[in-house]
């Protein structure tokens, strides 16, 4: 195999891991977006509640 083989083989690969990598933190980037989405939820769901049972965010009954 000459050099410009090996090159081509080398940027081949790079060019894969990138690709792989990109695809990854799509993957990333979708789950943390669906973990904030949880985390606002229960933290609306806990509002909620705390209003229907007359608490505060201190948990004193108002």
């Amino acid at each position: 195999m000459d050099i410009s083989e090996r090159i081509k083989n080398i940027e081949e690969e790079v060019a894969n891991s990138i690709s792989d990598l990109e695809c990854f933190l799509q993957l990333l980037e979708t789950e943390v977006q669906r973990f904030k989405s949880n985390i606002q939820g229960l933290s609306r769901d806990w509002n909620q509640r705390s209003i229907c049972y007359g608490y505060t965010s201190l948990g004193s009954f108002s």
